[in-house]
Parts: C-alpha cells; structure tokens; sequence
C-alpha cells in the first residue's frame, strides 16, 4: 500500500512538471496560454489539470487498493452463518419397565415383561410368549412426559402386602433416564396408582395384550 501511493505520487509529480515546462517554454512557438487562447482562462484550466492528474493517475489504483478490504467482508460476512450453525441435541436416553408377577397360570407362575426404549421400541414377553413394536410419535411423547412427571421416586410409604405371597399380582415399575436408574416394587413401598407414569405403563399393557 505504501509503495502504491509513492509510486502513484511520483507519476503525478513528472506530469505537472511536464505541463509547466510547456508553459514557460516561449522558444516552441506556441505556449499553453495561447493555445488555449488567453491568459485569465488558462490559469484556472492548468490548477485544474494540476488537481485532477494525481487524481485520473491514482484513482484506478485506490479501487484496486480497496477491493481486497469488500472481498474480505464478504468473506465474512459468507461465514456467519456456518459459524453460528449448531448441531442438534440427542433425544433424551430412557428406558421404562413395567414388571409382573404373581399366581398361576396354565403353563406355570404368571409373569411378563414390558420394556420401552427411548426411540419408541418397545418388547412385551410373559409365560406364554413375547412380541414387540413401534411406538406412535404420540405415544412416545406422552410416555416421556410421563417419565419426566413421576414421584414415584419420593415413594417412602411401606407396602402393607405382597399381593404376589397370597396368589395375587405383585408389579414394579423401573426407569432410567441418562443412566440413572429408579426402581419401586409393590411388595416393598405403596405405589400411587394415581402417578402419570404408573397410568401410562398399565394403559400401553393394556392396550399390548387387548
């Protein structure tokens, strides 16, 4: 940049000297003053001509000059966005069991398993069987909701019975929510029957076995 501007200085500088030695130069015949045909006019034309040369012999070189500093903003401006861009949150990890057992059934005690993996798979085994599926989009928000409601973890309440020590059904629930894991039994705290996640365990069994 600095060698631009002098050089662009020296270029002016050797113009106007040229245009001043026509102008005192009597000896070619013709001066500048006669060619442009008086005096009092050729004084304001040559100041002219002297401001505007450093201006017609740099201008090209200030727009050139200036052009990396637009083509750098732009650059910049280009990565804003790619810099501000994030990257999507993982869906929450959970895992929600529903337990049972207690009693008899034709093949043997009767038992079963409901698990609901965090993406909406879900596997239901007991004595006779197992089968498993897909979760709706609905679903599987309102069990997360429900996972996020439950108290059933504050349960302190001892159970009062077993259902599963007199030919009854015993039932657990258990769930894990970024590796950490809760777990309550029947046979040991008294459940609130009331609890979201207790409610939508028992619906989505019942909607499983028909």
């Amino acid at each position: 940049m600095p060698q631009a501007i002098a050089a662009c200085a020296g270029k002016s500088d050797r113009i106007v000297n040229m245009l001043m030695i026509k102008v005192s130069a009597r000896k070619s015949g013709m001066s500048l003053f006669r060619l442009l045909g008086a005096p009092h006019r050729a004084v304001p034309v040559l100041v002219a001509v002297m401001v505007a040369v450093p201006l017609l012999g740099c201008g090209e070189g200030a727009v050139e000059s200036e052009a990396p500093v637009a083509t750098s903003a732009a650059s910049d401006t280009d990565e804003g966005p790619a810099a501000a861009s994030t990257t999507s949150e993982p869906f929450t990890r959970f895992t929600v069991e529903r337990s049972t057992w207690g009693g008899m059934c034709a093949e043997g005690p009767c038992r079963s398993e409901l698990v609901v993996e965090g993406d909406g798979r879900w596997r239901y085994e007991e004595h006779d069987g197992e089968d498993e599926g897909q979760l709706t989009v609905d679903e599987l928000d309102r069990l997360l909701e429900a996972v996020t409601r439950t108290r059933l973890s504050q349960t302190r309440s001892p159970s009062t019975r077993c259902a599963a020590d007199s030919d009854g059904t015993s039932v657990a629930y258990s769930w894990t929510i970024e590796d950490e894991k809760h777990r309550v039994d029947s046979c040991e705290v008294s459940i609130d029957t009331e609890d979201p996640l207790v409610q939508e365990l028992e619906s989505l069994a019942h909607r499983i076995t028909g």
